[in-house]
């Protein structure tokens, strides 16, 4: 006769037993489903598999995940694919036995091809959230592509997900990557901006389509330097300052002239208080590229900060002299012709009771308006939208007694605040 305990394991084998069997009927039933292209149907047979997938010896549960992902990849759910065959490729893995992996490899080859070009394509549209996550999938499934995850990072740079970045630009540095590749360019039709395709197949098929002209092969690297600079950046980005200096001192000794390091660098010891690195550095890189205005507008912006009035001015008029249009730089070198403002004003507030003294004060703040006030309108010309400029402008008007202007230039701020 038997006990109950010998009863209670027969039920629990007997359950054991009918669960094996009905998971093996299920995985059959979705087999032939798959065969037929019946989707729907595999997917609901698979679903009920997968509550008891604990059950499965690995042959068949790397069977359960490959048949998940040809299902996933036939309706169109790109990621659950890409989840499935992860999963598929960690699992046979770990029990080495490769054999469903090897035969998801074209599968798998495509889903990367076109996880690349969405990533690309996100990428060149500035969708940096979503650039991040989707060129970072094109490495975790094919780790030789280690150029999307350069790319993954730059998003996420972009994106201000500094902690992506940092991981990401760390990882590339570990694994030793030069980045010494080819460059497929072209200039986009609409925006006029040359952009990287990332390969000549697809090169090739955007100048097809006419969305692309002018295309250009360049063969660049290696990157270390820029990898570097990128990282100092996300450190910077979290204010990690000892971090970025860090980080920057290896890209400036693996690239002692990258343009790009040394404005970073310059950054990092603005950030740090150390303004007089920070100018040198501006002057170190304006010899390098001495026709860029963002470099004179930056030494302008740090020597005004430093109380050198004049240097600043000639700094903001170079600015001015490369990029005519350069609205901020106007508005700076305005600024910057009447630095002596608050002085003026304190010396006059002392001297409230001594009329002379005031009057004479006062006449030296006007002349100062008069030679300003050029450059002030000229400003404006480029800041038509700054009302609190606008209202500065507007001020020097009434200290002069222009009037009419001074009417006309409330009558356009009144409008735009009205609006």
């Amino acid at each position: 006769m038997k006990t109950t305990k010998q009863r209670l394991v027969l039920i629990l084998l007997l359950i054991v037993s009918i669960n094996g069997f009905s998971q093996k009927v299920e995985m059959k039933a979705a087999s032939k489903a798959l065969a037929k292209s019946n989707f729907p149907e595999a997917a609901a047979q698979l679903t009920k598999v997968r509550g008891m997938l604990d059950n499965l010896d690995d042959k068949t549960k790397a069977k359960f995940y490959f048949m998940e992902a040809k299902v996933y990849n036939a309706t169109g759910k790109v990621d659950d694919a890409v989840k499935a065959l992860k999963t598929l490729m960690d699992f046979e893995k770990k029990i080495g036995k490769p054999k469903y992996t090897k035969e998801a490899k074209p599968m798998l080859d495509n889903l990367v091809k076109t996880i690349r070009e969405k990533g690309i394509d996100q990428y060149q549209n500035q969708k940096w959230d979503l650039a991040k996550m989707t060129l970072k999938k094109v490495f975790v499934l094919s780790p030789k592509d280690t150029i999307f995850l350069q790319y993954a990072g730059a998003a996420a740079l972009k994106a201000k997900d500094y902690d992506s970045a940092i991981e990401d630009f760390k990882k590339l540095i570990d694994l030793g990557f030069k980045g010494i590749t080819t460059n497929y360019t072209a200039v986009n039709t609409k925006t006029g901006e040359r952009e990287n395709l990332g390969s000549k197949k697809y090169m090739d098929l955007m100048l097809k389509s006419g969305q692309y002209k002018d295309p250009k092969v360049e063969h660049v690297g290696p990157v270390t330097a820029n990898l570097y600079n990128n990282l100092a950046s996300s450190y910077l980005g979290k204010k990690e300052l000892n971090k970025a200096k860090e980080a920057i001192e290896k890209g400036r000794k693996a690239d002692p002239n990258n343009i790009n390091v040394i404005l970073t660098e310059a950054s990092i010891a603005y950030e740090l208080g150390d303004k007089a690195k920070f100018t040198d550095l501006m002057k170190e890189a304006v010899k390098l590229q001495p026709d860029d205005p963002n470099l004179f507008f930056n030494i302008g912006v740090v020597s005004m900060d430093q109380g050198k009035v004049d240097e600043a001015i000639a700094a903001y008029k170079k600015a001015i002299e490369l990029k005519p249009d350069y609205s901020d730089a106007w508005l700076n070198l305005a600024y910057a012709k009447i630095a002596d403002d608050k002085k003026l004003v304190a010396e006059m507030e002392k001297n409230i009771n001594n009329f002379d003294k005031f009057d004479e004060i006062k006449a030296k703040q006007l002349e100062m308006y008069k030679k300003a006030l050029p450059t002030f309108e000229k400003a404006l010309e480029f800041n038509q939208n700054r009302t609190d400029f606008m209202r500065t402008v507007m001020a020097l008007y009434e200290n002069l007694e222009m009037y009419d202007k001074m009417k006309a230039i409330k009558a356009k701020i009144d409008s735009i605040e009205n609006k």
